[in-house]
């Protein structure tokens, strides 16, 4: 099994056990569920299916700072640029101190030719994280190996 099936599959697996056990938040299992499936199809470049789960993970928690990142991502995909950078404020809204948002909105910033914005973002990101990794520079690579986890994302 390929890391990216057994990703989906202990998403999967946990979603179902706090469901079954009762948890108090069976919609932010539902959210992260539907957040895990949108990337694993934005991995598969299957990007109007992780629209969909993004959307859906929203629908559940309008407030996830993860399935916002998602969406972003595939309005930058599509050269939606400006979109993307929207998803981003709001996310940062919620998580602002989230290196991942700060780096991700760098990086559609750059995408979009809006280099003082961009060097702004990424600075903020660094400031937070300075061990932050190569795999989250802005680069396309970067944008579809998806090296961190953004359905992790806290700021709730």
């Amino acid at each position: 099994m390929d890391s990216g099936a057994r990703g989906m599959v202990t998403a999967g697996v946990t979603a179902v056990v706090l469901l079954l056990a009762g948890c108090p938040d069976k919609v932010a299992a539902k959210a992260f569920n539907s957040c895990q499936w949108g990337k694993k199809h934005f991995q598969e470049l299957d990007h109007a299916a992780a629209q969909r789960e993004f959307d859906n993970a929203l629908e559940a928690k309008p407030n996830y700072t993860g399935a916002r990142i998602g969406r972003a991502l595939v309005h930058d995909s599509y050269s939606r640029y400006e979109e993307a950078i929207a998803e981003l404020n709001l996310a940062a809204q919620r998580s602002p101190k989230s290196p991942q948002v700060l780096q991700t909105r760098a990086c559609m910033h750059e995408h979009a030719g809006n280099a003082t914005q961009a060097q702004e973002d990424e600075d903020a990101a660094k400031a937070l994280a300075p061990d932050m990794k190569p795999e989250h520079r802005c680069d396309k690579r970067w944008m579809f190996d998806l090296k961190f986890d953004f359905c992790q994302v806290k700021g709730e």
